[in-house]
């Protein structure tokens, strides 16, 4: 074992647990988080805590840390930064604040970005070009929702696929087959909802596509702080 290992295994168990059971523990880690846990336990030794509450600390979330690798979290996704999770161990547990993973939640989140990029960008554009140019390139807003939520639904998925830290190895041919069918059916998406009439499918004035940018980016603000969600595209 390097002397680098050793320094990380040492001085972490907890009275009654054997090195054994703590040791399996962390060699369940993936490298990503092994390196992270060495950090934050180097952090915790530079505060005024106590060396039992240091180790309770570090101990208490390699269960967490196991149980989130299952579904491809890293332990910056479930605590933060090394900074952040050592201000949270000192201040104490904070309510409400458990990072969420949620698929549908993260898909909600994908979709608003989606939606706001080409709201904001509808707008610009209205502004530095002649509107009725503008318009001729814009999707409608029954289009545009439509996209905003498949594409969410879709980046997610891939999200999903090229997480670093799954226990199995990236099929990069798979990743790869993957997002060119996402294409090809957004593109689709896009003919299709083009059939649509303009008087349900409208196509809004720039200025109008840039308050719903705007209206958007802050709810979408909003509602990551709220859920705390994490593992998005931003």
């Amino acid at each position: 074992m390097s002397s680098e290992t050793e320094e990380r295994n040492a001085g972490v168990q907890k009275p009654g647990q054997t090195p054994k059971t703590l040791t399996e523990m962390e060699q369940q880690l993936t490298k990503k988080n092994e390196d992270y846990m060495f950090h934050l336990k180097k952090a915790l030794a530079e505060t005024k805590l106590s060396p039992e509450k240091q180790t309770e600390a570090y101990q208490a979330m390699l269960p967490q840390l196991i149980q989130g690798q299952k579904q491809g979290q890293t332990a910056r996704q479930q605590f933060g930064t090394v900074t952040t999770r050592v201000a949270d161990i000192i201040s104490g547990p904070k309510k409400d604040n458990t990072p969420t993973s949620n698929r549908w939640l993260i898909t909600l989140d994908n979709s608003m970005m989606i939606f706001m990029i080409f709201s904001l960008l509808y707008g610009i554009t209205g502004y530095i070009g002649s509107e009725k140019a503008a318009q001729n390139s814009q999707m409608g807003l029954v289009s545009l929702i439509l996209i905003a939520v498949v594409a969410g639904f879709g980046t997610t998925e891939l999200l999903n696929l090229v997480s670093p830290d799954k226990t199995k190895h990236i099929v990069w041919w798979r990743v790869i087959l993957y997002a060119i069918a996402m294409v090809i059916g957004l593109m689709a998406l896009f003919a299709l909802t083009n059939l649509i009439p303009s008087v349900a499918n409208p196509t809004l004035p720039s200025w109008l596509y840039l308050v719903l940018g705007i209206i958007v980016l802050f709810v979408r603000i909003y509602v990551k702080k709220r859920y705390n969600i994490t593992g998005t595209m931003f």
